[in-house]
C-alpha cells in the first residue's frame, strides 16, 4: 500500500472513530491539523491523523503547538461561517497491522493540553 492510500485510509479510520464517539464531521482536508474537523459536545476540534507501518510503535512526541495553531488558522479563515466556539485539537494515530489491510488507532484528545 503507498503512504497516500495509507493516509486516505487512516483518514477514514479517524472520521469513523469520531463518528461512533457522536462527533460531528464537519470536514476533512490536507492540513496537519485539520485532516478531520468535527464538532464535539459544542467544541470544534482539529484532528491530526497519523498513519506508521507495521510494526512500528506509536508515536510519542507532541505535536508543535504553534503548528497545528497555524492549521487552525488557516482552516477557520476558509471555513468562517461557523459560530463561536472553543476549539482544541487532537491526535489520532494509525498503525498498519501486518498481513492484513486493518490498523490500531489510538484517540488522543486534547493533545496540546498541560499537563
Amino acid at each position: 500500500m503507498d503512504i497516500e492510500t495509507a493516509e486516505r485510509a487512516a483518514t477514514k479510520l479517524g472520521e469513523t472513530i469520531l463518528s461512533r464517539k457522536g462527533y460531528e464531521i464537519v470536514d476533512t482536508g490536507s492540513g496537519e491539523f485539520s485532516r478531520v474537523v468535527a464538532i464535539d459536545d459544542g467544541t470544534l476540534v482539529f484532528v491530526k491523523v497519523t498513519v506508521s507501518g507495521p510494526g512500528s510503535d506509536f508515536p510519542s512526541s507532541r505535536p508543535d503547538r504553534k503548528a497545528a495553531e497555524r492549521s487552525a488558522m488557516a482552516w477557520l479563515a476558509d471555513h468562517g461561517d461557523l459560530p463561536d466556539m472553543p476549539i482544541r485539537f487532537d491526535v489520532i494515530d494509525v498503525v498498519a497491522v501486518t498481513g492484513c489491510n486493518k490498523g490500531i488507532a489510538c484517540h488522543t484528545i486534547s493533545i496540546l493540553a498541560e499537563v
